[in-house]
């Protein structure tokens, strides 16, 4: 298991609800995770070459989330709000 040795701020935009991050630099696949206001993960998956930097969160209900996408170097997270 690789230690995380850096976080910062993630970039991203919401269209309706499909969320676009920012991609992962000088990786070829990144994992994340999206976690309610209660800290419950809700969903999870991994961005790589084929599938782009769109995570589909049409399953999630209206509501304040929290995104962490994780190269293995570098943890990344930003708080977003679905409509």
């Amino acid at each position: 298991m690789n230690l995380l040795s850096k976080q910062e701020g993630l970039k991203y935009r919401i269209e309706g609800k499909i969320l676009h991050v920012e991609p992962c630099p000088n990786t070829k696949e990144c994992s994340w995770s999206v976690f309610d206001i209660t800290g419950s993960e809700k969903c999870n998956g991994k961005l790589n070459v084929t599938t782009g930097p769109v995570i589909d969160l049409n399953n999630l209900p209206s509501g304040v989330y929290e995104i962490c996408l994780m190269d293995g170097v570098r943890l990344r997270t930003a708080r977003f709000r679905l409509n």
